[in-house]
């Protein structure tokens, strides 16, 4: 079962997440694959702060990945020249934040996973500063322009990735099926959902973002328009708590919002409540592999969920994170405040540091400490924060959470 990460779930770190891989000059990362036929792999994956983590090789050598399927292939500068990968090309790319700057795309041959290998991936090429990399400690990520030609199953409760190229090898019902579209770039997967009745949204299925449904301000502005009904306005909040590939981005208007219903295939769930976030697709993330297991038919053009008990048509969403007053981000080694939500403390500005959580002084914590650790895991729903401002006065403040 997948867990909650309180500060991953308030950003996207840097890393190929949230949709940001837009080439600006197309670059043809759907190329390459297996020459296996008839090939059935069953890969243990860990669940690390909503990051699913696998253990492939790479030219007979083992690796840690992260399964990302918004993202394509992935690698670190260190693993690119370890293995002299070959140079495709070196294109503009643009972050989940509409920022923008240039990678690398090699070729990778020699990718095992199980007994199946892939050969002549293109792949991006991090930087040595990638924090995702760096803190998850893992060489990359496996995308989906590799698994493009495969089906992909998420067994959440054996906590088991299947790949395969027969369906039959894998247990479907077609009351969980719904169309599945991968985009012409780097196939990311696309799924329809239904956030009301009668309304219909594309959403890019994303393993790589632990949240359960990410709306995008696109969508909340559509909806705002013509499905006022799809959802209930919670609160309204001013910042950025968003980080992508190339930096943070422009602070803007926030939003909470529940929906009242959200049906993803033949499963309906009640009270769904989410932020919305910067991007042009709303995302559905990881977090539906809490309540049962998800197919990815790349062959067939499905997409499956079918929940642990297939007999519940209908689930509520339970939350796992709370909605405090107040969200932090990390934009580079510190933790600061992201959004202020509702009419928020007078004193506090977006972008002040925050020094300590309940008198737990975190001024010191590295960077993979604040990522990696449940700061505002906290059973009482109030909190004091240490706030310290850009001319370093500090001050005591108190942040509250929905009950």
């Amino acid at each position: 079962m997948m867990r909650s990460l309180s500060i991953l779930l308030f950003l996207v770190v840097p890393g190929c997440f949230g949709g940001f891989c837009r080439p600006q000059d197309t670059v043809a990362f759907n190329r390459g694959g297996t020459q296996h036929a008839g090939y059935y792999e069953e890969i243990p994956y860990e669940g690390v702060r909503n990051k699913i983590i696998v253990r492939i090789a790479i030219q007979n050598k083992e690796r840690r990945f992260i399964w990302d399927t918004d993202a394509p292939l992935l690698v670190s500068r260190r693993l690119a020249a370890e293995l002299y990968a070959d140079t495709l090309a070196k294109k503009r790319i643009t972050d989940v934040n509409a920022q923008r700057d240039s990678m690398y795309v090699v070729n990778i041959d020699g990718i095992s996973i199980g007994a199946t290998r892939f050969d002549g991936i293109p792949a991006l090429v991090a930087s040595e500063d990638n924090l995702i990399l760096k803190c998850f400690d893992v060489e990359g990520l496996i995308g989906s322009n590799m698994t493009r030609n495969s089906i992909v199953h998420f067994d959440a409760q054996r906590q088991v990735i299947v790949l395969t190229d027969d369906i039959r090898h894998v247990a479907v019902d077609p009351d969980f099926r719904t169309g599945l579209l991968l985009d012409s770039i780097q196939s990311l997967p696309f799924v329809e959902v239904h956030p009301a009745k009668q309304a219909s949204e594309r959403v890019l299925f994303d393993t790589g973002d632990g949240n359960f449904y990410s709306l995008s301000e696109r969508s909340y502005a559509v909806f705002s328009r013509k499905r006022r009904k799809a959802f209930r306005l919670k609160e309204r909040g001013f910042g950025n708590a968003q980080i992508g590939l190339h930096g943070e981005g422009v602070g803007g208007t926030r939003y909470r919002v529940l929906l009242p219903a959200l049906k993803i295939g033949g499963v309906e769930f009640a009270d769904v409540s989410t932020t919305t976030q910067d991007g042009s697709n709303t995302r559905l993330g990881a977090g539906p592999l809490r309540y049962g297991n998800v197919t990815i038919d790349g062959i067939n053009k499905h997409f499956y969920f079918a929940p642990h008990d297939v007999t519940a048509m209908k689930l509520t969403y339970q939350k796992t994170i709370k909605d405090w007053s107040l969200s932090p981000t990390i934009p580079g080694d510190k933790l600061v405040v992201g959004i202020i939500w509702g009419n928020g403390d007078p004193g506090v500005r977006v972008g002040d540091r925050i020094m300590a959580i309940n008198d737990v002084d975190i001024s010191q914590r590295e960077t993979c400490s604040l990522i990696l650790e449940n700061l505002l895991d906290i059973e009482e729903n109030q909190a004091y924060l240490t706030i310290q401002a850009d001319d370093g006065m500090t001050k005591r403040v108190k942040i509250t959470a929905e009950e």
